[in-house]
Parts: structure tokens; sequence; C-alpha cells
């Protein structure tokens, strides 16, 4: 696993279907390390954390019955795939690389990371991965464990020969994992599209203002979100700025007072949507054409569109 939110996945497909599951990690994460000791003593049976991922889990990895992958875009990944083949995959969220991930795979295009310029290595072993799970994929060989189980890239995915299951996250909802400090009645959601390129910084701004003003006071910040522009968002009166150590859906899913969570739209949309309670109100707000940079592609726009279409949300702006 390559992150948090990878990690939790992967024990949330293990509770789901009781596989036993021996869990590899990236080296040198320390969230990872962090989130990885705070899931281990509520881990499911036979659900192990194995440690950080080197050559002598290849073996392991190689003759397993089922693999898991967090990140099938990852130079480990298609590495071990490239050299060895792929029987049966299970695929699990990384937030919406999901969808790209299962488009790539069912056109027999090959892994390719969006908005990203590989190296040739990286490039060759996209296109050998990419072959190799196309044929697994029309096999019936290849599953995805997802909270994106109903878009129309999944259900492609699962007309083309692959088993799409959906991740409802009970495991994380009937864990609590931190203590709960009672002040997170309202919270914002930052986002990483100012920071990124693609949106203005002004209507972001003014968004996080209108937010506070609407009784919002605790801000989450994205983790692209740079320390000068978060600087500047502390100084709105009201608000407190609050990194989280944890992937936010456990923060989030550990609150007993939580009644609003407002956001831009992002991958986390389709987490939230699924482990937070009832009583909770997910806004999700759409980003108008004229916040949007040059940098915003089509499907940048099309991505953004689609996340913020309401499931019953009030979108406030």
């Amino acid at each position: 696993m390559e992150s948090p939110l990878q990690l939790v996945n992967a024990v949330e497909y293990a509770a789901a279907t009781g596989e036993p599951l021996r869990i590899c990690m990236r080296a040198n994460s320390k969230q990872l390390q962090y989130t990885a000791d705070v899931l281990a003593p509520h881990l499911p049976e036979d659900v192990h954390i194995a440690g950080v991922w080197n050559f002598a889990f290849l073996s392991p990895f190689i003759v397993a019955r089922e693999r898991l992958t967090g990140d099938p875009y990852s130079g480990q990944f298609r590495l071990a795939v490239a050299l060895t083949g792929v029987r049966d995959l299970v695929a699990v969220d990384d937030g919406s690389a999901m969808l790209g991930f299962a488009d790539q795979v069912r056109e027999n295009r090959p892994l390719a990371r969006h908005g990203r310029t590989e190296s040739w290595l990286a490039r060759r072993l996209g296109t050998l991965a990419g072959r190799r799970l196309h044929h697994t994929l029309t096999t019936g060989g290849l599953r995805a464990f997802t909270a994106y189980s109903r878009d129309d890239e999944l259900l492609s995915l699962a007309h083309a020969g692959g088993r799409v299951s959906h991740n409802k996250y009970r495991w994380v909802r009937r864990t609590k994992f931190v203590k709960d400090d009672g002040a997170m009645q309202n919270v914002i959601l930052g986002s990483a599209l100012f920071d990124d390129g693609y949106v203005k910084g002004a209507p972001y701004r003014a968004w996080v203002e209108a937010q506070v003003a609407a009784g919002a006071r605790v801000y989450f910040p994205h983790r692209r979100e740079k320390t000068k522009s978060l600087k500047r968002l502390k100084e709105i009166e009201g608000l407190k700025v609050r990194k989280a150590v944890l992937p936010i859906e456990i923060v989030l899913a550990s609150s007993r007072e939580l009644t609003t969570v407002v956001t831009l739209p992002s991958s986390v949309v389709a987490t939230l949507r699924n482990i937070l309670p009832e009583n909770v109100e997910l806004s999700v707000c759409p980003v108008p054409e004229e916040w949007l940079t040059k940098r915003a592609d089509e499907a940048l726009r099309t991505t953004l569109r689609r996340i913020a279409k309401p499931r019953g949300a009030d979108a406030r702006v």
C-alpha cells in the first residue's frame, strides 16, 4: 500500500469478504506508518500488516492465490505484473484514480497516471502491465472493490468481464479509532485545485470565507495545499486550520458531534458518501467555470461536474 486511504480500503476488503490478507507498505511514509499503527489494534482476524515492501515480498506475491493492489500505477506493481503476469487481482480505491485505471484496462491501454510525464521505463512497464491486466479482465480475474461502483466507468468494467463490489466502509463506521474532541460540528475540506493551478486564488478564498460565514469553523487542508496558501486562510477570522494525521475519512467517522461537511468536488466525496452517518449533511459545491484557469482541461472539468452532481446534497457557493 502506498497511501493511508489505500491501507484503509485494503482492510475494508478483507473485513467485507473474510479473506486473509498480508499487507505490505511503501517505505519512508510517516503518515502511512502512523495510520498503520492506529489501525493495528483493530484489524480483522487474519489481516496482518507485514511491514515495508521489498523484494523479499515478491515471491509470496507471485504465488498468492489472489493479489490486491491499492496503486496499480506504482513502479513496483507494474514491475511485478510485467515480470510475473497476473491471475486474480483485486484493485481498491486510491481516490478517483480507480476511474482512470478502469478505463485504461477496459480499453487495453497502457497504465499511465493522468497529467504526468513518465520515463521510458515507466511507460514500457505500463504497456506490459496494461496488456496483462486487460487479459485478466476479459478472463474474469479482475475485481474492483470501490466506492465508485455505480459510476459508468465501473459498470463498463463489469460488462467487460470484471467483478465490481461496493465498499460501504462498514469496518471504519463500527470502529472508534480516535478520541472525539467534540469540536468538529461544521467542517470545510480543503482542495488542492488552487495549488495545482486549476482554480484562481481569489474565488477560492471567497468560497472559504462564505462557508465560515455560514457557520463552518474547522478547515482540514488537502495534503497538497502549500504552507503559503494555508497561512492566508489562517487569517480568516473564526476559522481554525487543523491538519489531519489520519485519513480524513477516519477522523470524520470518529466524530460524534459532526453535523455538516462542505467541500469542492474531489475524490473524497465518494468515500464520505459511504462513511458519514445519515444525520451528517455532505455539501458538494460545484466549481463555476469562471473560477477555472486555462490549465483546467476538459477532462478535469467533466470530472468536477460529475463529482458535484447532487445526490440530495445542498450545494452552497
